[in-house]
Formats: structure tokens, C-alpha cells, sequence
């Protein structure tokens, strides 16, 4: 199958808090680059979504109404993992975009 060149959008909270208490900004760690995997639940949407080889991804803070700056990143890697019932998307390079 041949890779699609429309991008995968990741709508992202602003904050995550991690089991260790901490809070972070999920937008910030993906745009500094600590932040290069993104989950999301094994379902048919998202395998339907990810057969098609994305290589772009686009990271958006929740639904916005307008065109707000985003993130935009390279797909390097799509990992399935079954036995948890979860899909990883690897990426690199986010720059912010507007």
C-alpha cells in the first residue's frame, strides 16, 4: 500500500498528569521533542485511519474553532500493540506550524 501524504490530526489535552503527580503540558513535550510517541486505543477507526501509511502528523491542543498554530511532526513508526489493546504512533521532527 502506498503512504498517504494527508496528515494523521492527534487532538491533545493541554495537561496530562503522570502517575508520579507531575503535571505536564502535552503540547510543550511534543513540541521540544521529550514527547515521541502518541497512543491511542486499538479500535477500527484508528486502524482504518493508520492502514493507509500516514507519514504527517498534526497535534492540535483539544477542537479548536479557528485556525490556531499546531504541530506538525513525521510519522516514523506504527506499533500495535494487541496484547494491551493499544496503537503506537512514533514520530519526530515537531515543529509548530501556523
Amino acid at each position: 500500500m502506498e503512504a498517504d501524504s494527508k496528515p494523521v490530526i492527534f487532538h491533545l489535552k493541554r495537561t496530562w498528569k503522570k502517575s508520579n503527580g507531575q503535571v505536564v503540558n502535552l503540547y510543550d513535550e511534543t513540541k521540544m521533542g521529550r514527547k515521541t510517541s502518541e497512543y491511542r486505543e486499538d479500535s477500527e477507526y484508528w486502524r482504518s485511519i493508520l492502514k493507509r501509511q500516514p507519514k504527517k502528523a498534526w497535534f492540535v491542543t483539544g477542537y479548536p474553532k479557528e485556525n490556531k498554530p499546531h504541530l506538525e511532526a513525521e510519522i516514523t513508526e506504527i506499533v500495535y500493540h494487541e496484547y494491551i489493546g493499544y496503537i503506537e504512533i512514533r514520530f519526530r521532527n515537531a515543529r509548530e506550524v501556523s
